[in-house]
């Protein structure tokens, strides 16, 4: 096996040594050319005759012609690739033959074991046995199908399918490589010494490949170290270019110290990092200068161009024509990106962007070298050259396209193609027909192993609105991260991306797609909200913000990291055959109360995720409960974000079938229902809607002249006393929602302290003497006097929610 896989890896080399010097003598015309022609062949067409070399390094066989430069040098053939026919012997011994000599491939690329020369191809005395008449003709319908059945068993044949019938040429090649019946195909021998090369060369792929690697991720992890979002007038300019350059892809533009020179990041999502000192020490058209240039990197696609570059260096380390080579394609890449920039200027800008480009090349800001990225570069040699060319850069003219047309297909005529050897016609056309069944094998095989990569979970659509489209794919059986993509539907295909996201299906909770400027750019965002399923048995859910030009993900904080939250301590407990919680947030608690029925309450209120998100004027608002046993919630926490996608503000709820706070919408509707309020003014001061009737109408007998509501409590009260009279709130548990509007006198203060004790009760506080509840607020609160470990206190509370929270004497503020 060993000695398979090193045969395997000489031979493969000797291929990518013949491929490197063929390619070598390419790369030397090519820099011969490039001296007289730099500066008078147009940039654009100077760089596209390095595609010659990439075209040269990538094909491991080109057609003969007399015209190849490989016919002028020695060993022509051998550096030109193979010729057809050993092309076609190797394919065939490394493919088909390999450890199994005595099988044929069939052009089906199936196998078919060899017997003997009239059994494999269903020769004259086989087919007239079957069929009763010559090979390869058929009396009947029946006798076509007999013919076409295998003349081996199943068990001689692993596919059981007959090859069909062939010319006496593929007859012939098989009985020419078996080297007589039966006879086992000779194993290719590669010589010591290129197996321990070939050993030596794939070690130094792998450190070049790790190298190269290695440097892209450390430089990606300190990039999402420090990277800021660009100011608007850059973001704006960019836009502006891009449609100068009529460019459709996304590009976008990072702000970061990690480099010195503007560079592009990325062949398939690209990102133009600028360091900060370019946006200060440049003007606009300075900086549109730079711009334009990087753009032209993206239109021109240069990023795939140097990695694939990268990958064949590495490929060819041991090469070092073709790693000089390569260095100054990188230089033409440059000159042919300012001439493309040039193109968009007028010719009065032209040197005002020769002086750009010379500030930033002649500072000492280091250059990012990596694969995957292009920028402004180039050594001090070759700034001459480019300011040479920008001062006298013409206009595309029919006589350059000419010279630059003529230059590509001379140059390409004679490497592109290899040195002639004489064959016979009639061996030419018998190889062709060996090469089209090799060919049938190998088409065959890569069908096959596509099919078989192209398996996995069905795509499940979660939602299409608002020009969105999201799907899922399940990663693995029961996984909780889904491969969610998400595309923007334009009415073609448009962008799109794949993310790792945990995700679930639910009709009741479907997935949002909007569109909203959530971080304050000026630019709406993609924002998706999907169910996350189930955790302690609560539904969950998630929300992820998209650039809309990158797609790349905008990282939201958790909705529990804002800033100044206070709990209290002891938040649970049980007392007297009832559970009292009392929950609060920087300063403002809530107290309640539920019937004991034995069921396990935890010390502590646990937030276990986001219920539920949503968006609020563009603001991203998420909504969590705090459980304490296994069915109760008592409370709801909200988040509102601010623009840098971190909690701005949170406040903390009672939770139930009907909770605060309630919109203005809300309010109308149950005054409507409760007191017929239809017809009447509403009107909002200072957060409070206030109810009166109508000028050309009284209250009816026994009714208020008017009623206020406090929407973030939900309680109804009188707007004259401040008495608190009835709620919207239904929110369960042991406590009674209570319509106070009917009580009076004691009776009312009776039914008051009955509904104030169990805030008393949960915060462990006592009654501060028998008058204790000392009036009412204004807003639907009562204030009263209370005792906390002996020292007198005073809060004011909702009597029908629980909400509560102190009231700071004025010396103690």
């Amino acid at each position: 096996m060993l000695n398979a896989l090193l045969n395997a890896s000489g031979s493969l080399l000797g291929q990518v040594l013949a491929l490197s010097a063929a390619a070598s003598a390419a790369a030397l015309i090519i820099l011969l050319l490039r001296i007289p022609l730099k500066n008078r062949l147009h940039p654009r067409w100077m760089y596209v005759l390095w595609g010659l070399l990439l075209l040269r390094l990538m094909l491991p066989w080109t057609p003969e012609s007399s015209f190849s430069v490989y016919n002028w040098l020695p060993g022509g053939a051998a550096l030109s690739g193979q010729s057809a026919k050993e092309a076609d012997m190797s394919r065939l011994t490394a493919e088909e033959a390999g450890e199994v000599p005595n099988f044929s491939p069939t052009a089906g690329g199936t196998f078919l074991q060899k017997a003997g020369t009239e059994e494999a191809y269903g020769g004259a005395a086989a087919a007239s046995q079957a069929g009763g008449g010559p090979a390869g003709f058929a009396e009947s319908p029946e006798s076509a199908a007999e013919d076409r059945k295998p003349s081996v068993s199943a068990s001689e044949s692993p596919v059981g399918e007959r090859m069909p019938d062939t010319k006496a040429a593929n007859k012939d090649l098989i009985v020419d490589r078996l080297n007589g019946e039966g006879a086992a195909v000779p194993e290719i021998q590669v010589s010591p010494l290129l197996k321990g090369l070939s050993v030596l060369w794939l070690f130094g792929i792998a450190a070049v490949l790790a190298a190269g690697i290695g440097a892209h991720m450390r430089f990606t992890r300190r990039l999402r170290r420090d990277s800021a979002a660009p100011p608007l007038r850059a973001e704006l300019l960019l836009r502006s270019c891009l449609r100068e350059m009529r460019l459709r892809r996304p590009v976008a533009l990072v702000v970061t110290r990690q480099v010195g020179m503007p560079t592009l990041l990325g062949a398939v999502r690209p990102r133009l990092l600028l360091p900060p000192e370019v946006l200060t020490e440049l003007d606009e058209s300075g900086l549109r200068h730079v711009l334009l240039h990087e753009l032209a990197h993206v239109k021109r696609f240069d990023i795939a161009v140097n990695m694939l570059a990268a990958v064949l260096t590495a490929l060819h380390w041991f090469n070092p024509l073709l790693i000089y080579a390569f260095r100054r394609m990188r230089e033409d890449q440059e000159v042919a990106c300012d001439a493309m920039a040039i193109g968009r200027l007028e010719p009065e800008e032209r040197t005002a962007y020769g002086h750009t480009i010379l500030k930033l090349l002649e500072s000492s800001a280091r250059q990012v070298r990596l694969p995957g990225a292009a920028g402004l570069s180039g050594g001090r040699s070759e700034i001459r050259r480019r300011l040479t060319m920008i001062k006298k850069t013409q206009a595309r003219s029919f006589r350059n396209t000419v010279l630059g047309a003529a230059a590509l297909l001379l140059l390409g005529g004679c490497t592109l193609t290899g040195a002639k050897s004489p064959t016979e016609p009639a061996e030419t056309a018998q190889q062709a027909e060996r090469t089209s069944v090799s060919a049938g094998v190998q088409t065959t095989r890569q069908g096959e192993a596509s099919r078989t990569a192209d398996g996995g979970g069905a795509e499940t659509l979660l939602t299409e609105e608002n020009s969105l489209r999201v799907t899922s794919r399940e990663t693995s059986e029961g996984a909780p991260l889904y491969l969610i993509y998400v595309e923007i539907v334009n009415g073609d295909n448009g962008p799109g991306r794949s993310y790792l996201w945990r995700a679930a299906v639910d009709s009741d909770r479907p997935a949002r797609a909007d569109w909203a400027d959530v971080n304050g750019d000026g630019v709406k965002e993609i924002v998706i909200r999907l169910d996350a399923g189930s955790e302690a048995s609560m539904r969950l859910s998630e929300i992820h913000v998209l650039d809309p030009y990158t797609m790349e993900e905008l990282q939201v904080a958790d909705y529990l990291d804002f800033e100044h939250n206070r709990y209290p301590a002891d938040p649970i407990r049980a007392y007297g055959g009832k559970v009292y919680v009392n929950a609060g947030l920087n300063d403002r608690y809530i107290a309640r109360v539920y019937d004991d029925k034995g069921e396990d309450w935890d010390d502590i209120l646990h937030y276990w995720g986001v219920a539920r998100y949503e968006l609020v004027n563009d603001r991203i608002v998420a909504h969590a409960y705090g459980r304490g046993s296994a069915s109760e919630t008592p409370v709801e926490l909200t988040v509102t974000y601010g623009t840098d996608l971190k909690p701005a503000a949170s406040s903390l709820y009672p939770s139930g079938e009907y909770a605060p706070p309630f919109s203005q919408k809300e309010v109308r509707q149950f005054m409507d229902d409760w007191k017929k309020t239809a017809g009447w003014n509403m009107t909002e001061s200072k957060g409070l809607y206030r109810f009166a009737p109508a000028e050309d109408s009284s209250p009816r007998s026994g009714e208020a002249a008017g009623y206020a509501v406090n929407p973030d409590t939900g309680t109804v009260f009188d707007p004259v006393s401040g008495a608190p009279l009835h709620t919207m709130v239904r929110i369960g548990g042991a406590e009674q929602n209570t319509n106070l509007s009917g009580l009076q006198g004691r009776e009312y203060e009776k039914r008051a302290e009955q509904l104030l004790q169990p805030i008393l009760t949960a915060a462990r506080l006592k009654k501060n003497g028998e008058n204790w509840i000392a009036g009412f607020e204004g807003d639907g609160y009562v204030r009263a006097n209370v005792l906390r470990a002996g020292e007198p206190m005073t809060l004011k509370a909702d009597l029908f929610t629980g909400m509560w929270e102190w009231i700071v004497p004025q010396e103690k503020q």
